[in-house]
């Protein structure tokens, strides 16, 4: 006990001269009960606990094993490790994984990238990813998703993309909510395209991202014009209870179809989303006022074919009680003046509480003779705007 007293002492302090030379003129018996107290003990230093390891695993031939390793990096990550201490473990424990066969498992290393996620050492947390082979370890699920955290905290974005191939060849995938944190890591590097293969193979794992990154997915995908049949496609994996809050990403996808011309599949889209949501009010009853406070813009050709479905939106919303207003008639070189009298002929027979200096200002233009393009009509249940 006394001898256990003496080298706690010296661990918590720092050692004037070599570290490894005051424990050898100890002249301790080292036995495993001896060297879990040591590493469970409190007020350690980090530091001096890594050099007491070493030297009794390399000067004393101490016989190490799997539950003695996975202490040893569980308290140096639990105690605010710094960069000087994770580097010493990672090296000690590289050492024992190249020497020792079958000592090293997910667990140790899952720990080491959490060190160095914590430090944002990106680079060093995907040295251990790589080391899983060496070591005979298999990654797990939460083996990709802190080492994709620590790269993109690291902003190495390519390299995540990297390790996000590995992950879904692997078929591992973590739960929704860290599915939809990657997916969100990803858009936000615009790596829209590759966060899509993601969540493709997680939707597939059923492992839902949570409703709001689905949303940004399909709003990144929207920004490029080759992505945006893939935001299409997503709007299928949409469920029916969740589609009365689900606005934003139908539209956001009406208005990239209507940017890249493909004006006929707007209106499909626009059509589907008042039969069947989100714009139904389907088994959910009233709308609550919280979840409709998001606006709806639809921005389209007010002519021939297109004048028929505002008509019918119009009617819609009146229907249900959804006050909606114009907001803007957009000017354009060639445009169809006599069809804004048409449309303010439609508006203010289907909604009698139009602003009327919404009414004025459209009226202006028709008389000015300006030409218009579109409208972009915006919807708030329960609010005016």
């Amino acid at each position: 006990m006394d001898k256990l007293e003496s080298v706690l002492r010296l661990f918590q302090t720092s050692v004037d001269g070599s570290f490894e030379s005051c424990l050898d003129d100890m002249d301790l018996t080292l036995h495993q009960q001896l060297m879990s107290k040591v590493i469970e003990s409190p007020l350690v230093l980090s530091e001096n606990l890594i050099k007491f390891f070493r030297w009794a695993w390399s000067e004393r031939s101490l016989e190490v094993t799997t539950p003695m390793v996975e202490s040893l990096v569980l308290v140096i990550y639990r105690n605010d490790v710094r960069k000087k201490e994770a580097y010493l473990l990672w090296v000690l424990v590289k050492e024992i994984g190249e020497k020792e066969s079958g000592i090293l498992n997910e667990r140790i290393l899952n720990d080491l990238i959490l060190c160095f996620s914590r430090l944002v050492k990106g680079k060093a947390a995907l040295e251990v990813f790589d080391k899983f082979e060496a070591f005979q370890c298999v990654p797990d699920a939460d083996t990709y998703y802190i080492t994709i955290e620590a790269l993109c905290q690291w902003r190495a974005y390519d390299w995540a993309c990297g390790v996000c191939e590995k992950m879904v060849d692997a078929q591992a995938m973590p739960d929704g909510k860290k599915v939809g944190a990657i997916l969100s890591w990803l858009c936000k590097a615009k790596k829209a395209k590759e966060a899509h293969g993601v969540y493709v193979v997680a939707m597939e794992k059923e492992k839902r991202p949570p409703m709001s990154t689905i949303s940004f997915l399909v709003g990144k995908l929207c920004g490029e014009d080759e992505t945006i049949k893939l935001a299409l496609e997503m709007l299928e994996d949409i469920p029916d209870e969740k589609r009365g809050c689900a606005i934003k990403p139908f539209m956001e996808v009406v208005r990239a179809l209507c940017r890249i011309k493909e004006v006929d599949k707007a209106k499909e889209l626009l059509v589907k989303m008042i039969k069947d949501g989100p714009c139904s009010r389907g088994r959910r009853g009233r709308w609550r006022s919280q979840r409709l406070r998001r606006r709806v813009r639809w921005q389209g050709q007010v002519n021939g074919n297109l004048l028929e479905e505002s008509q019918e939106s119009w009617i819609f919303f009146r229907q249900n009680s959804i006050c909606h207003k114009i907001l803007t008639i957009f000017q354009h070189p060639s445009g169809y003046p006599e069809n804004a009298r048409k449309l303010l002929h439609i508006t203010d027979e289907a909604n009698p509480r139009v602003k009327e200096k919404s009414k004025e200002e459209a009226r202006c233009q028709c008389r000015r003779g300006a030409p218009v393009v579109g409208v972009s009509v915006v919807v708030c249940g329960g609010h005016r705007l």
